[in-house]
């Protein structure tokens, strides 16, 4: 898998918590850690086997939003009719598109998202933040162009 080969090796390290950090975000002791993170579940487009991953996600434009460059979850995530999203404790269902780079609010998102996890926009975006806790412009363009930005919607007949 080469792909992960490039991440650095705290994400690796990280991802061994994902199981234990899926049952807290499930469960009613998910304000601990819900504030950044969801609990996405979804079935492998080629596996058909259910996942559950957390992932770290923004809400802009009463819209979720989350990231990502390497991994290769969201593409499971939008061929599927409807996935589940874990939100604050509250099981949601959803549908996932990948939102156009050029579209504003997937910008905002994007700039939100790294505003609010500054760690992540230097470690794997490489995206330097001023003082303020402004993402530097011509790097978040870069980086947007590289990215997948995920933005999930109520499911057709769900309530969310």
């Amino acid at each position: 898998m080469a792909r992960t080969e490039t991440l650095p090796l705290r994400i690796h390290a990280l991802r061994r918590l994902n199981p234990a950090l899926s049952c807290l975000l499930t469960s009613c002791f998910h304000g601990l850690a819900s504030q950044r993170l969801l609990v996405l579940a979804y079935r492998g487009r080629k596996s058909g086997k259910q996942y559950q991953i957390p992932l770290v996600y923004v809400a802009h434009a009463d819209q979720i939003y989350c990231v990502t460059r390497d991994t290769l979850w969201w593409k499971s995530a939008v061929s599927a009719p409807s996935i589940t999203l874990w939100l604050r404790g509250q099981p949601l269902h959803m549908r996932a598109e990948r939102a156009d780079a050029d579209d504003a609010d997937t910008q905002a998102a994007f700039s939100k998202f790294l505003r609010h996890n500054p760690g992540t926009a230097r470690l794997l975006y490489h995206v330097p933040v001023d003082s303020r806790g402004e993402p530097d412009r011509h790097a978040l363009a870069e980086q947007l162009q590289l990215s997948n930005v995920i933005r999930f919607k109520p499911a057709d007949g769900a309530r969310s």
